[in-house]
């Protein structure tokens, strides 16, 4: 029995010795975190300890691709350098520090356009055009739970 499945499959002509899936495409690994302040400060290691953690475990040890944060409350006196990730750019668009706000980290390898055209001033968010094999648009949303009633409405998207 074993020759005669030894010359059917040389017979076939079409076995490949990895018959897996023949596909160059990649996929895109993409998280979400509602962090509820990258601020948090931590005195006596003088460290930002949400920022860390998800610096180390999210995009470190799970190598997402894309990490979207909502409730960064992040504002203008924290530049990008003090949250700053190697080999990871940030798109902000910040409120206060007092809550809301959303961030995406990118890897630099990827391929991606910043769509303003898509954000309003009366949102938090942030829309990423990302250009694989095709192109995909990514918007990142965060609406505060004791929002005006139609402030979603508001949003043109």
């Amino acid at each position: 029995i074993n020759i005669i499945l030894i010359l059917l499959l040389l017979l076939s002509g079409d076995v490949h010795p990895n018959s897996g899936p023949n596909s160059t495409k990649k996929s895109i690994d993409i998280c979400h975190i509602n962090a509820r302040s990258l601020r948090t400060y931590d005195n006596e290691t003088c460290s930002f300890l949400k920022f860390e953690e998800i610096e180390s475990h999210v995009i470190h040890s799970m190598k997402s691709d894309i990490v979207c944060i909502s409730e960064t409350w992040l504002d203008n006196s924290m530049p990008d350098i003090a949250v700053d990730i190697p080999d990871y750019d940030i798109h902000r668009n910040d409120r206060n520090r007092h809550g809301g706000g959303v961030a995406v980290y990118v890897t630099r390898a990827s391929v991606v356009n910043r769509r303003l055209d898509l954000e309003h001033n009366d949102c938090e968010s942030v829309w990423l055009e990302i250009l694989t094999d095709r192109k995909h648009i990514l918007g990142t949303y965060y609406r505060p739970p004791v929002s005006q009633g139609n402030r979603r409405h508001s949003c043109p998207h």
